[in-house]
């Protein structure tokens, strides 16, 4: 366990990291973090769990209430670091919205992809015009259930560290871009490709398929790691955290 307590500009940013091992070998590492002052603060917590297989964070990205969303899982292979996928749990205060999101590359019968910014900022609107498969014609989305779309494909923005040789030493970069990527219901997977040809005729050569067995490793951990957030949101404290900073932890006592 570890806490950090700075102040930057006069904002207090104080942090907990945990990684504990259970009795089987798996890891959970547990992530808190305060900026501001108590109550006031803008809290952030995360999950992050892994094995011989799977790298995944769960967090709840910022918890203030013009973000409404409640879990935000992203699993990647242990072995590649490759991104698996996604299941996001949100609530616009009328009904909650379970979703998956995932890559375009493995999602068949879409070969190739363009997005145009198109500045709408309407609720429930794209802010690309995308086009699939060398088309002309504007990739369309099943409408809005509820204020929620069944199915779409957006522009997420990705930050990528990067290590680079300078001089003899190594010196790393936080790059940003942007990534296309496909999201639908959960509760609409199984219509997904029937969706998708009905509202976008004469696109797809066949009907575009979603990963399901990636799709399944998200979900099966989904519902234990957010368990999981709760809890440390729960009974992680702005005082618990700012009574820990400058302890003496026994393991390092020990070491000496």
């Amino acid at each position: 366990k570890f806490n950090l307590g700075l102040t930057i500009k006069g904002v207090l940013v104080m942090k907990q990291v945990e990684f504990v091992r259970d009795e089987h070998g798996a890891v959970a590492g547990y992530f808190y973090e305060y900026t501001g002052v108590k109550e006031a603060a803008l809290k952030t917590s995360a999950v992050i769990a892994f094995n011989d297989e799977y790298a995944i964070v769960m967090s709840a990205k910022r918890e203030s209430e013009d973000l409404l969303v409640e879990g935000y899982e992203e699993v990647y292979s242990a072995k590649t670091g490759l991104f698996l996928g996604a299941e996001v749990l949100e609530n616009n205060t009328l009904v909650e919205f379970d979703t998956y999101w995932v890559n375009l590359w493995d999602v068949g019968g879409i070969n190739n992809i363009k997005a145009v910014r198109n500045n709408k900022i309407l609720p429930n609107e794209n802010w690309h015009d995308i086009y699939v498969n060398g088309s002309d014609t504007i990739f369309k989305a099943k409408k809005p259930i509820l204020g929620s779309r069944r199915y779409d494909i957006e522009m997420k923005t990705v930050y990528y560290v990067v290590a680079t040789n300078e001089g003899g030493e190594v010196v790393y970069t936080v790059q940003e871009t942007e990534i296309p990527m496909l999201f639908v219901q959960v509760k609409y997977v199984e219509d997904f490709g029937d969706d998708v040809t009905s509202q976008n005729k004469n696109l797809f050569t066949v009907t575009p398929t979603l990963p399901l067995a990636k799709l399944e490793i998200a979900n099966e951990n989904f519902e234990p790691l957010y368990e999981l957030l709760v809890t440390i949101k729960e009974t992680l404290t702005y005082e618990e955290l700012e009574s820990q900073l400058g302890v003496k932890n026994s393991f390092f006592e020990e070491l000496i």
